[in-house]
């Protein structure tokens, strides 16, 4: 009987695992061919009237691509692992983070360690660029704070903002939204993560303008 109950449990976890990996594969279809066609469209134009903003949106569709097979993978090495978490200091991984963005203004208050794997940085990742690309922020403030039970967090940006009619739903998987039209898998893998590390992610109004987001993980002993 415990041999069929490992085999049952064994074969679920073959089962969410392929999954996973269709859920991948159908965003890789979709938006990387939604984004190849706009980019054979901008350079066809380009061809005509040789205007550079044709070229500056296929420069733009292609960094999406990049993007998203960076999302994939991240999504992907998430669902594949099964390590055991280890201690990373917070401010270590952002100071590593924000090196990719010379043009944004971080303001870093605090410091702490968490339980986490390798998909970390992934999660700041996604967060600090979604504040760029889509919030249109230039500035952005991090702030760690800890009691006793808990380490929190925030990530305020000065942006556009989110309003609130799809806050509860930017971290569905399938969620589309805005000018890009782009799926919300980004942020869905930032509240996978945060659930596997036994902690989970909110998102609120920035005063007087823009977002929070906040993250809430297990306080380390």
């Amino acid at each position: 009987m415990e041999k069929n109950t490992q085999f049952n449990k064994l074969e679920e976890k073959s089962k969410e695992y392929y999954m996973h990996l269709n859920l991948i594969n159908e965003i890789l279809r979709h938006d990387i061919l939604n984004d190849l066609t706009v980019i054979s469209g901008a350079f066809r134009l380009y061809k005509e009237n040789r205007e550079e903003k044709n070229l500056g949106m296929a420069l733009d569709r292609t960094n999406t691509c990049i993007e998203t097979i960076n999302r994939m993978r991240d999504l992907e090495l998430f669902f594949s692992s099964h390590t055991d978490l280890t201690i990373y200091s917070i401010t270590d991984v952002l100071e590593d983070v924000i090196k990719r963005y010379p043009s944004i203004t971080f303001n870093i208050e605090g410091q702490s360690q968490v339980l986490a794997n390798e998909c970390f940085t992934s999660i700041f990742e996604n967060l600090i660029s979604n504040a760029i690309i889509h919030g249109k922020t230039d500035t952005i403030d991090i702030k760690i704070k800890t009691d006793a039970k808990y380490c929190k967090v925030s990530i305020a940006d000065e942006g556009i903002g989110i309003p609130d009619k799809i806050k509860k739903k930017i971290f569905d998987k399938d969620f589309v939204y805005g000018e890009t039209g782009k799926t919300g898998l980004g942020l869905y893998v930032v509240r996978e993560v945060m659930q596997y590390y036994g902690g989970y992610v909110c998102v609120e109004d920035n005063t007087p303008k823009g977002t929070v987001v906040t993250l809430v993980f297990r306080k380390v002993k």
